[in-house]
Formats: C-alpha cells, sequence, structure tokens
C-alpha cells in the first residue's frame, strides 16, 4: 500500500529542491539571451545618479562591495567541498568563525546599503517617479533574501555543507538529492528558495548590468577631449 502522506512529501521536496530550481536556471538563461537580442538598449543598470548623489554613493558602496564578499563566500561554503577546505588546512572551527565575521559584515552591509536605496526612492519625488514595479520586486526580494541570510549566519548556524552543498552541486552535474534537503532549517530553505525566485525574474529587471564585464575599457585608447597647446 502506498504512503500518501510520504508520496506527498516526496513531491513537494521534489519540486521546490529539483524542478523549481531547474525552471528558475532555464528561465535565466533563455530569459537573458533573448533580451540581449531583442532589447539590447535595454541591458543597462539605468542609474539615478543624476537625480540625487547624497544617499545613492554609501548605498552603492556598501551593497556591492558587501554582495562581492558574500559572492564568494557563497562559492566557498557551497562550490568548494568541505573535504578541500579541510585539506588546506582550514579546520571546521577556524571555517565557522570565518563564516560568521566574514558573513555577518558583508550581510549587514547589503542590508544598509538596500535600505538605503529604499529610503532614497522614497523620500525623494523625482527617483519614486521613475521607480517601476520591477524595480520595487528586486529591492524588496533582495533585502528579504539578504536578511534571512544573515539571520541565518548568526542565529540558526546550521552546517549547510554537509546538506546544502551537496545537492547544489548536485543540481549542475544533473544528479540532485532532494533528501538532503529534507532536515534543512525552515529559514535557510526560504533563503535559498527566495534565491531561485530571483533567478527567475533576473532577466526582466535591471540587474542584468551584472552580465556586462566591460573588458574593452581596460584595452582601448584613453579618449581626448581637448588637445593641449604646444
Amino acid at each position: 500500500m502506498i504512503d500518501l502522506a510520504k508520496y506527498g512529501y516526496d513531491a513537494v521536496n521534489l519540486f521546490f529542491w529539483v524542478i523549481f530550481p531547474y525552471i528558475s536556471i532555464t528561465i535565466f538563461f533563455i530569459g537573458n539571451a533573448y533580451r540581449f537580442i531583442t532589447d539590447s538598449f535595454s541591458w543597462t543598470s539605468k542609474s539615478s545618479e543624476i537625480l540625487e548623489k547624497k544617499t545613492l554613493r554609501p548605498a552603492s558602496l556598501l551593497f556591492h562591495y558587501g554582495i562581492i564578499f558574500a559572492f564568494f563566500g557563497h562559492i566557498i561554503g557551497i562550490v568548494i567541498p568541505k573535504s578541500w577546505t579541510e585539506e588546506m588546512g582550514i579546520s571546521e572551527h577556524t571555517y565557522h568563525l570565518i563564516a560568521l565575521s566574514a558573513g555577518s559584515i558583508a550581510g549587514i552591509m547589503v542590508v544598509i546599503g538596500l535600505i538605503l536605496f529604499i529610503y532614497r526612492r522614497l523620500t525623494n519625488p523625482r527617483l519614486s517617479a521613475i521607480t517601476t514595479t520591477m524595480d520595487w520586486i528586486t529591492l524588496l526580494l533582495l533585502l528579504v533574501i539578504t536578511s534571512l541570510g544573515l539571520i541565518n549566519t548568526i542565529f540558526v548556524q546550521y552546517d549547510y555543507r554537509d546538506t546544502v552543498a551537496p545537492w547544489f552541486r548536485g543540481l549542475w552535474i544533473f544528479t540532485p538529492d532532494y533528501t538532503l534537503m529534507a532536515d534543512v532549517p525552515f529559514l535557510l530553505k526560504l533563503h535559498i528558495f527566495l534565491v531561485f525566485v530571483l533567478t527567475a525574474i533576473f532577466p526582466f529587471t535591471r540587474l542584468v548590468h551584472l552580465l556586462s564585464i566591460p573588458f574593452s575599457y581596460i584595452f582601448r585608447k584613453p579618449v581626448i577631449y581637448r588637445q593641449r597647446c604646444p
């Protein structure tokens, strides 16, 4: 006899940790490619610096530096297997201290930066007028994701390298083991799920500018606006 409760539980986990991630990743690649081919002029961050600079400067610095640190922290914690860091001489205790301190600092930087982004758009009428619904969704979603990540880092302190990390690596070689996510704390599951939601809507936001790396600026000749007199 089929255990319907267990079957239903497995079906839910299969959807959230196998089917939905692949749907969001597919939308990410196809959506970005389609937008770049059909509407390349919208491939921009739509800078609002000309409308307000005072709050933008600290917000941008905190957000971008924080997100870079957080990104590389996730690479070390999720992409690199636990056995590799141990072979490099990084003990579990040392890794935990580094992840807690560096992760907390990066998370706080991103959260403050996002709050400042939202504040300047709420308090500046000109910015509010040009802020789209998708801009608000993106900012709020980023704030929730980062806040959850910060809560998980400081308060939950779950060892995700034995469960989440191998599951995530399995996604990219098409062997995801969704059973590894069964005992992961709810707040961490919500954090991961919302990351894939952001992945799915990424092609339809101004975040697409993250994929534009201006390598040509490194090699181009200086632009001369006015030639000096001999």
